[in-house]
């Protein structure tokens, strides 16, 4: 609540990332600047910034949806909002080195909806060459005048906080972190090494670029879940029947 952050709020394996990104590996990407249906991630187009993989794809990763229901993530999000909370959407994406840069690389708010909290997992190794998240600590709390999908340069920022407040995240694959994301925000534009990203959202009153509806059977969940679900928390993902 103070920060806008925490960072691995719950430890990540080598295996379980090696897991993901070879399951991965087998399926396409989409590149929404461009609007390119079937990216090779492995080989993109020269002008593709970012490729994202299909939520359903995602979410059948394994442990991924084992790792969205995890205990004390689902905790700290239901004491952050002080309500239960609901899987609102799952995400990975590759964003690469590229001559032009997205909008999402520019300081921003997320006003996507009221509450919600977002949790990162880095597929890949993340150092300052390769797009780290970059967090401007504190700013959620902030009254720094922006609207939605409004963008801030670099210039901006360092005219209203200080060097000690801009939080560059950076670490091997496997480093996690949670946060609010009302705080100031964008993704580093990588110059060396593209950066593969797993990103799930929590909210009480589902985002925009959540699901328009669930696509997990039950019957599959069982599979995906070793242990027992809430159906509130999963109902924007799994069907409930």
């Amino acid at each position: 609540k103070k920060s806008g952050y925490l960072l691995n709020p719950i430890n990540i394996n080598n295996n379980s990332v090696d897991s993901v990104i070879k399951y991965l590996n087998n399926f396409e990407c989409y590149d929404p600047d461009n609007n390119i249906k079937h990216v090779n991630p492995v080989r993109p187009p020269d002008n593709t910034m970012r490729a994202f993989y299909r939520n359903e794809d995602v979410t059948r990763a394994p442990g991924i949806l084992e790792l969205a229901n995890n205990d004390k993530l689902l905790k700290i999000a239901g004491e952050y909002f002080c309500a239960f909370p609901k899987i609102d959407s799952i995400w990975a994406w590759w964003t690469y080195p590229n001559e032009n840069i997205p909008p999402t690389q520019s300081f921003h708010r997320d006003m996507d909806t009221l509450n919600s909290l977002k949790f990162f997992v880095y597929l890949t190794d993340v150092d300052n060459n390769s797009g780290p998240h970059i967090l401007i600590k504190g700013s959620h709390n902030n009254t720094f005048s922006t609207k939605k999908d409004q963008m801030h340069n670099d210039n901006e920022i360092s005219k209203y906080f200080s060097e000690e407040d801009v939080m560059e995240i950076t670490g091997n694959s496997g480093l996690c972190f949670l946060a609010d994301l009302f705080a100031l925000h964008k993704g580093k534009h990588p110059t060396v090494s593209p950066r593969l990203v797993i990103q799930i959202i929590y909210s009480v009153i589902q985002t925009p670029f959540g699901p328009k509806k669930p696509y997990i059977k039950k019957d599959e969940a069982r599979h995906l879940l070793k242990n027992k679900y809430s159906e509130y928390v999963n109902s924007n993902i799994i069907i409930n029947y």
